[in-house]
């Protein structure tokens, strides 16, 4: 017999025990290694995290994940990856009756679909119904296996737009972020908190290159830093040019901001405020500015069109919003 894979496919929004116990019984009856879950699109619903994320979220529960690229319709994906079932869980009657059409539709492409009972424990959780709890502060913990559930807590929650000295940072925000959420420069923040010898502390090691003689101001200054950061209001933009300098000993405690960030990583954006500076010093200063970590792509508008810029930055704002 040909071998039968199946795609467990959804919005996964986030993704639940509820997601996880079907996904578990759909093991059952095809074996884990022909059972993937593909992360989908629903022109009904407005996505609240990106798919990357949500791929590194279920990546907890199991490697076996795809992404379904935009526009593209699931039974078309089934079909160029092989898969001959979709797997759809089933809550109650009102699930069913949808769930009955979609099985007629997909059949049309070849797909079969194989219908999973919820768990009489996990059938009143959704998605929806989860994200808002955690929209009012409710713990909603119990909703998620632990590891899915510690991944969840670090989506992003602010936009953070990072580059080196001159790359186009404030243009960008101008451009794009400041008409629609308040914007915060994060250097301007920095000299009201940090003390003059700290600020020449810093300033000495980007001279030279290195912090290895300032590591307690270093680790002082990430503490401060990241105190002020955490009294910024959510769903805002920060502009930090200077952050990657604090950042760039692994255990400064300043690092904990690019768990709970949307990183923007600017690189030429056209501005208006241009910058003659020296070339050794500024490729110094990039170097130890670049994040650790980078959540989405590097925007380069030398390559990438406005439209697609403008997208992006829309993309984020969404992500960074509760509801």
């Amino acid at each position: 017999m040909p071998v039968r894979r199946a795609l467990f496919a959804g919005t996964f929004n986030p993704f639940t025990i509820g997601h996880a116990s079907v996904y578990t019984q759909a093991c059952e009856i095809f074996e884990p290694e022909n059972v993937f879950i593909g992360i989908a699109n629903n022109p009904q619903k407005q996505p609240q995290i990106s798919k990357d994320h949500l791929c590194w979220m279920i990546h907890a529960v199991t490697p076996h994940v795809m992404i379904v690229p935009e526009r593209t319709m699931v039974a078309d994906f089934c079909r160029e990856h092989g898969f001959g079932f979709l797997v759809r869980s089933i809550r109650n009657a009102i699930d069913l009756v949808y769930e009955m059409e979609m099985c007629h539709w997909n059949r049309q492409f070849g797909i079969e679909t194989l219908f999973v009972p919820c768990d009489v424990r996990f059938e009143k959780i959704s998605s929806s119904h989860v994200r808002e709890l955690d929209f009012y502060g409710k713990d909603v913990r119990d909703y998620f296996s632990p590891f899915v559930f510690e991944r969840w807590k670090d989506r992003p929650k602010r936009i953070l737009v990072t580059g080196g000295i001159g790359q186009g940072k404030s243009g960008l925000i101008e451009a794009y972020f400041k008409r629609h959420v308040a914007c915060f420069d994060f250097d301007a923040i920095a000299k009201e908190v940090l003390s003059e010898d700290m600020r020449l502390c810093l300033a000495q090691g980007i001279a030279i290159g290195s912090f290895a003689d300032s590591t307690k101001v270093l680790n002082a200054a990430g503490e401060k830093l990241l105190a002020a950061f955490q009294d910024l209001p959510e769903e805002t933009v920060v502009e930090a040019s200077a952050l990657g300098v604090y950042t760039e000993n692994p255990q400064n405690s300043l690092n904990a901001l690019y768990k709970e960030c949307y990183i923007v990583h600017v690189k030429h954006f056209s501005s208006l405020k241009k910058r003659d500076l020296d070339a050794d010093f500024v490729a110094r200063i990039q170097a130890i500015q670049k994040p650790p970590r980078i959540i989405d792509a590097v925007i380069d508008d030398t390559v990438q069109q406005k439209a697609q810029i403008a997208h992006l930055c829309e993309h984020a704002l969404l992500l960074c919003r509760k509801n």
